[in-house]
């Protein structure tokens, strides 16, 4: 009698990073509309400015790098960090 031997993980993941970090930018959604409630829309012109600064940049040293700028920045994680930022600022 002879059984298949596969590699792990036998189970394969049903989350992926950019589902992940959608996730997280959905969960900051209640928390900046508490924050322009309480203290205006300055919060949405940082968000704006800071996406608008991590993608560009990301995209100029990735292109520096000779690499495609579409696959790293489909993953949301940039935006998920300017949106942190914005809300640091």
């Amino acid at each position: 009698m002879r059984f298949e031997a596969t590699v792990p993980p036998h189970l394969r993941p049903t989350t992926n990073i950019t589902r992940v970090m959608a996730d997280v930018l959905l969960a900051l959604v209640p928390a900046a509309a508490a924050y322009v409630w309480y203290f205006g829309p300055g919060l949405l012109i940082n968000i704006a400015i800071a996406t608008a600064v991590a993608v560009a940049s990301e995209s100029l040293v990735l292109v520096l790098r000779d690499r495609r700028p579409a696959p790293q920045l489909a993953d949301l994680s940039v935006v998920v960090t300017a949106v942190l930022l914005a809300f640091a600022l």
